[in-house]
This record gives C-alpha cells, structure tokens and sequence, in this order.
C-alpha cells in the first residue's frame, strides 16, 4: 500500500514550509497552529493539486487531517 495522503500532506508541510514532523498531528489547525497565512496556503493549494491532481477550496483548510479527507474524497468520487 502506497503513502497516506495524510502522509504525503505532512511531507510537502515539511519540505515547503519548514514545520517538524511531530507538529503535523490531524487536528492542527492550518491557519491557526501551523501559523499558514494566505500566501502559504495560496502556495498549499498548488502545491497540493500538482501533488495529487485535485485542487481543495479554502474552506476545506480548517484542519490537516480535514484537509486530507477532502483530497481522499476528490480523489476516489463516488
């Protein structure tokens, strides 16, 4: 079985935008805990849709583990 895309989420935060590993827990807000302003999540929203081809409105930024729910959704639609 492939990454989660929790997983994968918590890499491009790491990589892209300098956060540890043990920060990036499901409940972390976006906004407020991980402190993204909106430019970060402008370059989040790209980031994410080159990464798993979807591309998320900002509502859904509330929560990291939100976040990848939403993807998984868009990803597999019904």
């Amino acid at each position: 079985m492939g990454e989660s895309i929790l997983e994968r989420l918590k890499d491009i935060l790491d990589l892209h935008f300098g956060h540890s590993r043990q920060a990036l827990r499901p409940e972390a807000t976006l906004r407020g805990a991980l402190m993204l302003d909106c430019l970060d999540l402008a370059d989040l929203v790209t980031l994410i849709d080159h990464e798993f081809g979807v591309e998320p409105p900002l509502e859904a930024f509330d929560s990291l583990g939100g976040l990848a729910a939403l993807i998984e959704r868009q990803m597999d639609p019904p």
